[in-house]
C-alpha cells in the first residue's frame, strides 16, 4: 500500500509483492530470525534488486563553481531531511551549502523545513513573500 500511495506504478508494485510472495512461501526460515524478520529481509532485498544496489555520487561543479540541485516530491515524502542530509555531505567535502524552501500554494515561513536548516546549521532562505526573488513559474507568480 505504501508504494501505491508514493505513486509507484501499479505494474510495478504488482510485480514486487509478486516477488516477494514467491520468496516468502515456503521459505526457510533462518537461524536468529523469527517469521516477521525474514519476511522484512526478503522485502528489503526485493528492494535493493528493484532500485538497482548501485550508489552514485551527485555530481558537483569543481572549485568554487555553484553547484544547483532541485528536490521535488509529495507532501510527507522526506525532502527535507533529505536535503539537510544532502547539505551535511556537501559541507562535509569542503563545499557550502545553502538552502532555499518555496511552497507552491502556500505563503507560510514557518515551514518545518526552516526550524530543520536552522538546528542543521545551515544557510537558509524564507519562505513566502521573503522570498520574492524565487519565481515558480513563468510570468513571475
Amino acid at each position: 500500500m505504501a508504494l501505491l500511495e508514493a505513486d509507484v506504478n501499479f505494474k510495478v508494485v504488482k510485480q514486487f509483492t509478486k516477488s516477494v510472495q514467491e520468496r516468502a512461501v515456503g521459505q526457510d526460515v533462518m537461524n536468529g530470525l523469527n517469521p516477521g524478520q525474514m519476511v522484512i529481509k526478503i522485502v528489503n532485498e526485493e528492494l535493493v534488486n528493484l532500485m538497482g544496489s548501485e550508489t552514485t555520487e551527485l555530481p558537483m561543479k569543481p572549485g568554487n563553481e555553484i553547484t544547483v540541485l532541485m528536490m521535488a516530491g509529495l507532501q510527507g515524502a522526506g525532502k527535507t531531511t533529505t536535503v539537510a542530509k544532502l547539505a551535511g555531505a556537501a559541507e562535509i567535502k569542503g563545499k557550502t551549502a545553502a538552502v532555499g524552501g518555496m511552497r507552491r500554494l502556500s505563503t507560510r515561513s514557518d515551514h518545518p523545513a526552516s526550524d530543520q536548516r536552522r538546528e542543521a546549521g545551515r544557510r537558509g532562505f524564507l519562505h513566502g513573500r521573503q522570498a520574492k526573488a524565487c519565481r515558480y513559474r513563468k510570468g513571475g507568480h
